[in-house]
């Protein structure tokens, strides 16, 4: 879905919120029609009384009054892209699962929301977000709201969830009739038999079936969970845009020159520049979230940036520039150079303790250091170049979390990816030094297995 994001701040809640504005006819094109503005802007009423963990809350929406361009106002999660996790490593069949199934839970509550059935996210990877998991939010989508104006669109079809499967899976390259014949590939195989035909519970109840996952809950339940009660009295969030958010529109606007500076660099680049989302640009850089929004692992790296033009309620932040990949490697190397002087600095815990893949704060510190890590293996993986497999253990969605390293040349014999294939769900314990390597945008902690006395079955 063509659009760009902007990160704001509402004054009036001090919460920080991402401003969608999208290009229903591309970035060149112009607005929604009268009769599609308002078959837009009623619907922002009903979809802001909708709360999920796998859908970003609607604060509030519209159509810009300078030139028709429909946006929403959402909170903000921190993370990154499904497609930013995929040039590290292929999801888990575990993982996959969660992700469809989550998108599906949505889907069925949108359904009912707007009265009709279909796939009302988007299922494109760079459009999917793996949260931080400070946020809770393992996974989370956009809603897609242009597909309610035209409700011919192919994307309100249950035949999207394959290639975002087969891309995340790792199959793009793999024949058909290769491809794994269980779980998540079980499932596929049944969608493209009955994706024309069958309704979004029945799909939920397949992909439980081929994974052998619980069984989901009635569509009925879902949407009753997921529907905020509005107190008498209290003002709907999207059924009048704030004057913030006009505001901002009318900045929007006379940034977008700006923008589509930025976009004709980026398509001249666009071969060289692969962590670059083709349809959606970020334009602003990642201070810490909201401190309603907190737990578990460190914010990512905090940038600056100079402050442009203001209103009485809401700042923007300048365009980040395209960022080439030498000055992305540079970056993650003073990063990771950062990092570890800060580790310094930070008293290590006993060695004697046994930690676990989450302890972010603790493992870091712990660089050149031996350590003890415990935890459930979830899935293998490679890394981009293929050189190192790695042990990714469960709740690991994110690239810079932890992991057990095995050199591709040593993964033969008992550290193989077929023998430790039976270690899959089990506790194990990993013992030797701390590592950091670059993963994502932080340094990534590993421990360097050479042989097999490194892995341990956990009692």
């Amino acid at each position: 879905m063509s659009g760009v994001i902007f990160r704001a701040l509402d004054t009036e809640t001090d919460r920080t919120v991402a401003i969608r504005r999208f290009f229903p006819f591309g970035p060149t094109g112009g607005g929604l029609s009268e009769s599609e503005k308002i078959d837009f802007t009623g619907t922002l009423d009903r979809l802001a009384e909708i709360k999920h963990p796998a859908l970003r809350t609607i604060v509030c929406g519209g159509c810009d009054p300078v030139d028709g361009m429909p946006y929403i106002a959402t909170e903000w999660i921190e993370g990154h892209s499904l497609q930013t996790l995929l040039m590290d490593r292929s999801l888990s069949p575990e993982e996959m699962t969660l992700v469809l199934d989550q998108a599906l839970e949505v889907c069925q509550i949108l359904s009912d929301n707007l009265g009709s059935e279909g796939v009302w996210v988007e299922t494109d990877p760079h459009a999917i977000i793996i949260g931080a998991p400070e946020t809770q939010r393992p996974v989370s989508f956009w809603i897609s709201p242009l597909i309610w104006t035209d409700r011919r669109n192919s994307q309100t079809a249950l035949e999207t969830f394959i290639p975002l499967t087969v891309s995340a899976m790792g199959w793009s390259e793999i024949p058909t009739h290769e491809r794994p014949t269980t779980g998540p590939g079980a499932w596929v195989k049944w969608l493209q038999n009955s994706a024309g035909t069958a309704t979004l519970q029945q799909a939920r109840e397949s992909l439980a079936t081929a994974t052998g996952t619980a069984a989901p809950t009635p569509t009925q339940r879902v949407v009753r969970q997921a529907t905020r009660q509005v107190l008498p009295g209290k003002k709907k969030a999207a059924s009048k845009a704030p004057a913030w958010i006009l505001a901002v529109a009318v900045l929007l606007v006379m940034g977008l020159g700006g923008w589509m500076m930025v976009r004709r660099n980026t398509a001249m680049n666009a071969a060289a520049i692969k962590t670059q989302t083709p349809t959606i640009v970020i334009l602003s850089a990642a201070p810490p979230a909201p401190a309603a929004i907190s737990t578990p692992k460190p914010a990512e790296p905090k940038t600056a940036l100079p402050v442009v033009e203001k209103s009485a309620a809401v700042s923007k932040v300048a365009p980040s520039p395209v960022e080439s990949p030498a000055q992305r490697a540079s970056r993650l190397a003073a990063e990771q150079k950062q990092a570890k002087q800060n580790a310094l600095k930070r008293p290590a815990p006993a060695r004697s303790g046994v930690l676990s893949p989450a302890n972010y704060d603790l493992l870091v510190p712990l660089n050149n250091k031996d350590a003890i890590v415990e935890g459930t293996l979830a899935s293998i993986g490679y890394s981009g170049s293929k050189k190192t497999m790695y042990l990714i253990f469960a709740g690991n969605l994110d690239v810079a979390d932890f992991r057990g390293a095995i050199a591709a040349k040593d993964a033969t014999g008992d550290l193989s990816e077929t023998a430790l294939g039976t270690l899959k769900g089990k506790k194990i314990r990993l013992s030797g030094k701390i590592r950091l390597e670059l993963g994502g945008s932080r340094s990534r902690p590993v421990i360097d297995i050479g042989n097999r006395t490194g892995i341990q079955l956990a009692e």
